[in-house]
């Protein structure tokens, strides 16, 4: 029978093949008959295969075809019911066009939203975020995609938009990314939050930069640049607790200022005068948020040993 079937089917009577399929039972070969639908099959044929695949669970299959007879409204419906694996070529069919006409309006943000809400919650979270765009939900769809982890892709969506929201939350999602090792990115965040007068958010990635710079490469004098730019952009702000912020601020500035005067006199062969501030920053209160106390022990070390003085090295 199936390559009765089978003949049937290739010689164009579809509607033959489909009678006798749907009177074997012949699961496997309604697929096959259904399969590669055009505008030229027998609506009839197709709708048979429609409810026989429907009633056997093959329901996306029976989606597909559902969009080529055009019965879109079901084709969603049954989609979203069974969790259908919705491509986008099935997607786009299923979008309205654009209409200036208030009602089609609504109905077509619904349905994109509808058609969103699906793709993301079986995780294509990039064509939802698209989809999500075209309803101007511009917000849901850049967090579709920093699900996706796709940084140029988050980049790319926030260099377009127009929102302060994006703009911050982009900022901060590249935050979490390898940002110290790629000055582009760095360069981005500081775009991103710029563009959004986000000035608290410059403040503290200025201030993480600091953090850097001394952690990774001992570099105080540039740390001392961006924790000076930290407090520039804290003033701008309208931070809470602002006043402590700013002092919090001073004093790392302060503390970073006498440890690369320190630095700077033992370079110039000023032990004395660095072993003086080195001393101070020793017990000042607060100085581990600033610096790290072992560059301080450092210096101190090499500074009695070239004094011979082991003691005080010890």
């Amino acid at each position: 029978m199936d390559k009765a079937v089978q003949l049937y089917s290739k010689g164009g009577n579809k509607r033959r093949a489909m009678d006798l399929a749907l009177k074997h039972n012949l699961a496997h070969m309604i697929d096959d008959i259904s399969s590669g639908v055009g505008d030229g099959d027998d609506p009839e044929v197709l709708k048979q295969s429609v409810d026989f695949l429907t009633n056997n669970g093959q329901f996306d299959k029976a989606v597909e075809i559902m969009i080529s007879l055009g019965d879109l409204d079901e084709a969603l419906n049954t989609a979203e019911r069974h969790n259908v694996s919705l491509k986008e070529e099935w997607a786009n069919k299923l979008i309205p066009p654009s209409a200036n006409d208030p009602m089609k309006k609504r109905e077509r943000t619904e349905i994109l939203m509808r058609i969103a809400k699906l793709v993301k919650k079986q995780g294509n979270f990039k064509f939802a975020a698209k989809v999500y765009t075209l309803a101007n939900e511009k917000i849901k769809g850049l967090k579709c995609l920093l699900k996706s982890s796709d940084m140029r892709a988050v980049t790319s969506f926030a260099q377009t938009a127009r929102s302060t929201e994006v703009w911050v939350m982009a900022g901060n999602f590249l935050r979490n990314q390898n940002w110290h090792n790629d000055p582009d990115i760095m360069k981005t965040i500081i775009q991103f939050y710029s563009k959004a007068k986000s000035y608290e958010s410059l403040s503290n990635f200025y201030n993480e930069c600091a953090q850097v710079e001394i952690d990774e490469f001992g570099a105080y004098e540039k740390a001392l640049e961006a924790m000076i730019e930290a407090k520039r952009q804290l003033d701008k702000s309208d931070a809470t607790n602002k006043a402590q912020k700013q002092n919090m601020l001073l004093t790392k500035i302060r503390y970073l200022e006498q440890f690369c005067e320190a630095r700077q006199a033992l370079n110039v062969g000023n032990s004395e005068g660095m072993a003086q501030i080195a001393l101070t920053l020793v017990d000042a209160p607060g100085v581990e948020d600033a610096i790290q106390l072992g560059d301080v022990y450092s210096m101190l070390i090499k500074h009695y040993c070239q004094k011979s003085d082991p003691q005080h090295a010890y």
